[in-house]
């Protein structure tokens, strides 16, 4: 694709995307830091669904978690293993569990151990051996290099060879564990210093409304390539609807996936074989893969909302297609009020299933380990909640209707909406099972409980 896609023999766009994922790093001495990563929320757990079998994250704490093609940097994962190792070092507990490791939320990686909850993982282990113990925590600071790609580092397989060799060879304390990793830091970083530096490469752009258009909005401080403002067209971030789209029917999927939310459409051009090119406006074969993907995402909602219902101690109900998405401007072949709920759900189907193959649809809890969201749009977000409620309350009347409240990450959707006009939205789209509370107030009480944690993970909540 033309627009700075890194396909085929092109260079890799500065900018993150889907294609390249993100490279968890660290600034070095004198290094410039981005505006966007001065916010409450600098680092977040990238995994598809997080962490499984273990408690939620330790208080002002994420984990460390990395998604599709994302990177962690020899110089990140040493300072990482090296904080590790001290926390061990105070005490006699047992870490088996990568999911045990946790990341304070600062502008410095600093690393927290979470022993108190150790028998709620799965897996759970304790042992008294201090050479066992040794082992036990090389053992998963492996298994941590080998999610973060280190071994596919851009320093090569000898660099990063060395690099686990603390790791690989035997030895019987914290101590001696710690001198071996520490020599292989000082390696990297000759000033010995694992714990002043600060994030580099984990920056998210914030999404704003400006003069009708959705754009990365300037923080006033200087920012890296990524987070510079600018007009945003597509949401290409790694979530469930892309997988399903693009595999496996079409085995050259990153040929059709923008490098950048900045690449307008009319740059989408792909060549085609035996001549010509695939774009937007002519044919485009995304369009294919993607029907009934929506379909499929809200089929697969259910079981997610209702692991959701346990948690939160409420009930899960049906919820009328009519209500789970109202577009801004909708099309003249959309449904009049009054047509039945099949011909509605078909009709919506058809739409977010055309907006998907231009990678404009996306849950919000995968946004938002790419982006930040602006007050603004988080507001214009709740208030579709509610409208959409709302309305759903006016269509069905049963009793449960009046509880009803989205107030749970899958069971809200992120559709980038234009216009003909050069105008944009962010608009939320939901799907047909819904959070049911006892009451009504319980219903406000949690709705207000998600949106507020939203605003603070989105890193506008001041």
């Amino acid at each position: 694709m033309r627009g700075d896609c890194a396909t085929g023999g092109q260079g890799v766009s500065p900018l993150l995307s889907v294609l390249t994922g993100v490279t968890f790093d660290v600034a070095g001495p004198g290094e410039e830091l981005c505006g966007s990563l001065a916010n409450e929320r600098i680092v977040c757990d990238r995994r598809a669904g997080g962490g499984y079998g273990c408690p939620s994250p330790m208080p002002e704490c994420t984990r460390l978690g990395f998604g599709k093609a994302d990177r962690i940097t020899p110089r990140l994962f040493l300072t990482i293993a090296l904080q590790t190792v001290d926390l061990l070092a105070e005490n006699e507990e047992t870490l088996f569990s990568e999911n045990q490791i946790h990341l304070v939320h600062d502008i410095h990686p600093v690393v927290k151990l979470d022993f108190a909850r150790a028998k709620e993982y799965d897996g759970f282990q304790s042992v008294s051996d201090e050479a066992e113990r040794v082992h036990m925590v090389q053992k998963v600071l492996s298994r941590v290099a080998n999610e973060g790609r280190l071994t596919e580092s851009k320093g090569g397989p000898r660099v990063s060879a060395d690099i686990l060799a603390p790791l690989k060879t035997a030895v019987k304390t914290m101590g001696e564990l710690r001198e071996a990793l520490f020599k292989t830091y000082s390696g990297l970083e000759p000033s010995g210093d694992y714990k002043s530096f600060s994030w580099k490469g984990i920056c998210r752009p914030m999404l704003d409304i400006s003069q009708g258009q959705v754009t990365a909005k300037s923080t006033g401080t200087p920012v890296c390539s990524r987070c510079e403002s600018g007009p945003v067209h597509s949401l290409p971030v790694w979530n469930g609807l892309m997988d399903a789209t693009m595999f496996p029917q079409c085995t050259k999927w990153r040929d059709f996936v923008p490098a950048d939310h900045r690449v307008p459409p009319n740059e989408w051009t792909v060549a085609a074989p035996g001549g010509g090119e695939f774009s937007p406006h002519a044919l485009w074969p995304v369009r294919r893969t993607a029907g009934g993907t929506w379909a499929d995402e809200a089929s697969s909602m259910g079981p997610l909302v209702e692991e959701e219902a346990k948690k939160q101690g409420v009930k899960c109900s049906p919820f009328p297609w009519q209500s789970t998405w109202r577009p801004e401007n909708p099309s003249e072949s959309w449904p009049s009020s009054g047509t039945s709920e099949e011909a509605v759900s078909k009709a919506i189907k058809s739409d977010l299933d055309e907006r998907a193959a231009f990678w404009r649809v996306v849950n919000l809890n995968d946004l938002l380990k790419s982006y930040r969201l602006s007050s603004e749009v988080v507001t214009q977000l709740e208030k579709d909640a509610l409208k959409l409620v709302a309305d759903a309350q006016t269509i069905d009347s049963c009793e449960h209707g009046r509880s009803w409240y989205i107030g749970s990450y899958p069971q809200v959707y992120v559709v980038l909406e234009s216009s003909d006009h050069g105008k944009s939205n962010l608009r939320l789209a939901t799907g047909p099972v819904c959070l049911t509370a006892d009451s009504e107030k319980e219903a406000r009480d949690r709705h207000k409980k998600f949106w507020d944690q939203v605003r603070v993970d989105a890193g506008c909540a001041n």
